[in-house]
């Protein structure tokens, strides 16, 4: 995606102003792909049946997953920050309607896998559950 070329490896340098961008389209991206996975399980749960609408749903799903995955190094790289750094990220008056979010980040760190790791972690579970999908749907 672009938002990972741009931002990829960048967090460390970053300035509040830029990581307070960095994180507002984040959550446009994230909120967005929820929104059209939304809608294809409403689609979905209105014809389960239809092969059509199954197809359509294990696309949106599978295309917001991957994208989802795409954009996992953001949290990973704000979590591996230094704490001094940290720190100072959380006292810009910038990133106080993000202190809740950058403070649940922060605790999560120590549980965290490198990208790579986590990218892996997540499309295993994204191929078991389409395996599981065309299983149950006998696709």
């Amino acid at each position: 995606t672009h938002f990972r070329d741009t931002c990829l490896g960048q967090a460390r340098e970053a300035t509040p102003e830029i990581l307070l961008n960095w994180i507002r389209r984040h959550e446009r991206l994230v909120q967005d792909l929820f929104e059209l996975s939304g809608y294809a399980a409403l689609v979905f749960s209105t014809d389960s049946v239809s092969e059509p609408t199954k197809l359509f749903y294990e696309r949106i799903q599978s295309a917001c997953s991957q994208i989802l995955n795409d954009l996992q190094f953001f949290d990973v790289e704000l979590k591996e920050l230094d704490r001094a750094r940290f720190d100072l990220l959380l006292a810009a008056p910038e990133l106080v309607p993000y202190h809740y979010h950058l403070r649940r980040l922060r605790q999560a760190a120590p549980h965290t896998l490198t990208d790579a790791e986590e990218r892996l972690a997540n499309l295993k579970n994204l191929t078991g559950g389409m395996l599981a999908w065309r299983e149950r749907y006998g696709q």
